[in-house]
């Protein structure tokens, strides 16, 4: 009897887990009937589907932390690849969550997930962020409608007004977190935030980001999600302006091992690209016309492709075309490349400026904003009369 009591005792643990982390999935769309199917998509790959039986469906499964999901209705069966397709975006959590609608899935409603209601609230206020963006553009091209060139008092005039709408989108996420310290919710703001940032040609600060991740409940912390979050944030503290730089070894195009610390006592530029990048090579001339200027006067540029084993050719034809005379590496596993994972790379072109001790003294710094650096670093400022 003892023995039976300890037994249930340690099992007790893992079922409560294994409870907390199945799913449910309940739905009712139209009333469609087989060979009608719905398709769930967990992630990018993982899809199982189901017969619908008067608009019926259930999906049973488990998740550890929520994940974005999809659902497709094909009405003939035959898969989620053909055009026009019905489909819902959301998330998939532990529990039961019900998704109805008495026609399609675009009219559904999500029932029974804390997730998917705190995300519904974001998107309301970012659907309108939007739409004043797209409001505002359609304003600028009928102000200014064909004009080839726009002088730089409305230039400026554009660029500010588009900042202060990405600004109010930036800080819908940061609301977001602080009123979510127990949400899941807060992780995918999070996310989306750095995304924002990123795609608007910035960087993640990580005194930014810091304060917003640590202002969750543990629990939240805690997660699969969470605890990945805090090593992407650790990467984004070790690279941040003021830090040595991670110190990294790869090789050259003729294999040799090239360490970053045998620049130590010049000035590097850390350059990140691809040879099939777009940015990248048009951003290159610039890079160039840095080294050619400022090379003599003690700065070095180190090329970091991210390019993978099947572009090898492309890489030197590349290096060749553009006129990259510096040191180039690559360790040719394209985007899973070491040392853009250890510099927390996500998108190319990016660069590093390290000082002659290796600490890192600017970042993603591209066209003027490299010209000014450098002008500053090698005293080339124009003197004041």
């Amino acid at each position: 009897m003892k023995k039976k009591i300890i037994v249930l005792i340690l099992m007790f643990p893992i079922s409560l887990l294994a409870q907390n982390l199945s799913y449910t999935l309940k739905g009712k769309i139209g009333n469609l009937n087989a060979p009608a199917k719905v398709y769930l998509l967990r992630g990018n790959t993982d899809v199982d589907s189901t017969l619908l039986k008067d608009g019926q469906f259930e999906f049973k499964g488990v998740v550890t932390d929520p994940v974005k999901a999809s659902l497709f209705i094909n009405s003939k069966g035959t898969g989620i690849r053909t055009p026009a397709l019905q489909h819902l975006d959301f998330y998939l959590e532990s529990g039961l969550i019900n998704i109805n609608s008495p026609d399609s899935l675009s009219n559904a409603a999500i029932e029974g997930s804390k997730v998917n209601a705190a995300n519904e609230k974001l998107e309301r206020g970012l659907r309108l962020n939007e739409q004043k963006l797209q409001t505002y553009y359609s304003e600028w091209r009928l102000m200014h409608p064909g004009q080839k060139e726009i002088d730089s008092i409305l230039m400026a005039d554009f660029v500010t007004t588009y900042k202060e709408i990405t600004n109010e989108k930036k800080q819908m996420y940061i609301d977001c977190i602080y009123a979510n310290p127990n949400g899941f919710i807060s992780l995918i703001a999070l996310k989306s935030l750095a995304t924002t940032i990123i795609l608007n040609g910035e960087v993640p600060n990580y005194s930014e980001f810091s304060p917003l991740f640590n202002s969750l409940s543990s629990d939240v912390k805690n997660t699969i999600t969470g605890k990945k979050y805090a090593k992407s944030l650790a990467i984004m503290k070790n690279t941040s302006i003021g830090e040595m730089a991670p110190e990294f070894t790869q090789n050259d195009p003729d294999g040799k091992p090239v360490k970053l610390s045998d620049f130590k006592g010049k000035y590097v530029l850390v350059d990140f690209w691809a040879s099939w990048c777009g940015p990248c090579r048009t951003e290159n001339p610039a890079v160039v016309k840095a080294y050619n200027k400022y090379h003599e006067k003690g700065l070095e540029i180190l090329g970091v492709s991210l390019d993978d084993e099947k572009g090898k050719k492309d890489w030197l034809a590349a290096i060749q075309k553009d006129g990259l005379i510096w040191t180039n590496v690559s360790d040719l596993k394209g985007g899973k490349n070491e040392v853009a994972m250890l510099y927390g790379i996500n998108r190319i072109p990016q660069n590093f400026f390290l000082d002659k001790t290796g600490k890192i003294i600017g970042r993603n710094l591209k066209g003027e904003a490299l010209n000014k650096k450098m002008k500053e670093i090698f005293n080339l400022s124009p003197i004041k009369k």
